[in-house]
């Protein structure tokens, strides 16, 4: 009997809490937070300069008299720099206080600058330095571009299951497209560096958008306490009754209990 009442009770007690409104897991309103545009913008730049040292740095280094078996270990040292490099950033990302936007901002800059400095290279270990520096930015960003929609600078928790399925589709799109561009782009300049070239533009492209997520986030945020205050102040003169009003009241109060005194 005893358990009957507690399942009973427990029943009731989950009938009468109001039910949680269900998040859906693709929800497209994300696309009017103007901070996730342009991370989504930022995303779909970046991606540009994913693909370039993986398949011309072999291209790259034959040009430059290179031997083909040489080259392979700028791949094998871009890969163990990327593993370094997830670590590393991974490691700082925990320390409070940091913003952490601002981390992958100064890692997307200092990847941008590596893919401008592989064209420079004239010899083995001068492209074997810029595959190590650019496989740990390129580990640091891949590794935080899309845990950071959490972050409350972008999205945040509540949102990030559809913003991470939205984000990913439009970077999809430069990480299909990319590749064919960049090779479409060395058969016209019959150049390996201008790919790398392009995919530093792309970067930087994508860096500047990352710089302005904050401050959309922080005007979004403003407009919103302003519209706020703005209805509470609106609400406030509806209820708000004039002094004379008031008076005016009383003296009509007053006015039968005085008659009433007098007659007496």
């Amino acid at each position: 009997e005893n358990e009957a009442l507690q399942e009973n009770a427990q029943m009731l007690a989950e009938a009468s809490c109001p039910s949680k409104k269900k998040i859906p897991l693709l929800d497209f309103s994300v696309l009017k937070d103007a901070s996730f545009i342009c991370y989504a913008l930022f995303g779909l730049f970046a991606t540009l300069g994913f693909f370039a040292p993986s398949l011309f740095i072999i291209p790259l280094s034959e040009s430059l008299g290179i031997d083909k078996d040489r080259s392979a270990y700028m791949l094998s040292a871009m890969a163990i720099s990327e593993v370094f490099g997830r670590i590393g950033v991974g490691l700082v990302l925990t320390r409070e206080p940091i913003r952490k936007i601002y981390i992958e901002l100064i890692c997307v800059i200092l990847l941008c600058i590596s893919l401008f400095a592989f064209p420079f290279a004239s010899e083995f270990w001068g492209l074997m330095v810029c595959s190590t520096f650019f496989g740990n930015m390129l580990g640091s960003v891949a590794g935080t571009h899309i845990p950071l929609l959490a972050e409350d600078d972008v999205v945040g928790i509540e949102k990030m299951s559809s913003a991470v399925g939205v984000y990913v589709f439009i970077q999809s799109i430069s990480g299909l497209a990319g590749p064919p561009l960049g090779g479409v782009l060395v058969d016209y300049t019959q150049n390996v560096g201008s790919a790398f070239y392009s995919c530093a533009v792309g970067l930087a492209i994508s860096a500047i958008f990352l710089a302005l997520v904050r401050p959309c986030k922080l005007g979004l945020c403003q407009r919103k306490k302003q519209h706020a205050e703005k209805q509470i102040e609106e609400k406030e003169e509806v209820l708000h009754v004039p002094d004379e009003f008031l008076e005016m009241d009383l003296r009509k109060n007053d006015v039968p209990i005085s008659t009433c005194e007098s007659m007496a």
